[in-house]
């Protein structure tokens, strides 16, 4: 359940994640849409933060800054960038797993598969670090991952000669189970780091004040 509907969790400081990429004011509340509550119960919160700015033009989000910031006064709204640092692949044997660099991808023609909720900025990241994206295999939010896609996804490696297949490490909790015998290249997630790029300093007193409040 997410904390911010969940009215029973103690909370000191209330953050809300908005993805930038879909603008909450354009949808409509569930079932017609995907929204819990309308976009005016962010009055609710102490703080917005917009991600996936690097994939969302400048102006949109300035625009949507400002209808966030307009529904409360008060609120701090904030915004910040996924950026891939490098890839993890894991290494037989249970060793750790191994690190790549951001540009490991380069050169190898690529396989995107993901089962995530908006997988657009995902796609892009893995277009912009590829040589070549020989196709994305998109599959519904939290798919299981049954024995019949995992050989789906095998099958369309083999048969585009595919150097790496590239998941998200939501995706790779479900497929670490497949033994690594049976995939027919490497198989990597990124590696990723959250970078703020406007709202910081107005975000790090609220964060401070509220570890404070929990030390008492």
């Amino acid at each position: 359940v997410d904390g911010f509907q969940h009215r029973l969790i103690a909370r000191h400081l209330v953050f809300v994640l908005i993805d930038s990429t879909r603008d909450p004011f354009q949808y409509q509340l569930l079932p017609a849409g995907f929204l819990r509550e309308p976009p005016a119960s962010l009055a609710r919160a102490h703080a917005v933060v917009l991600t996936h700015a690097e994939a969302t033009p400048a102006h949109e989000l300035t625009r949507l800054a400002a209808r966030v910031q307009a529904i409360s006064k008060r609120l701090v709204v904030a915004s910040c960038r996924h950026h891939w640092t490098g890839f993890k692949r894991s290494v037989a044997g249970g060793q750790a797993d191994e690190q790549l660099p951001a540009n490991w991808l380069r050169d190898k023609k690529t396989l995107a598969v993901c089962a995530i909720g908006n997988p657009a900025a995902f796609v892009q990241n893995v277009r912009e670090h590829a040589g070549a994206v020989s196709e994305v295999v998109v599959l519904r939010d939290h798919d299981p991952y049954e024995p019949a896609t995992v050989q789906r996804i095998i099958d369309i490696a083999r048969e585009q000669s595919v150097q790496a297949i590239v998941c998200t490490q939501k995706d790779w909790s479900k497929l670490a189970r497949v033994s690594a015998a049976m995939w027919p290249c490497a198989i990597v997630r990124p590696m990723l780091e959250v970078q703020m790029i406007a709202g910081e300093d107005a975000l790090r007193p609220l964060i401070l004040g509220a570890a404070a409040h929990d030390k008492l």
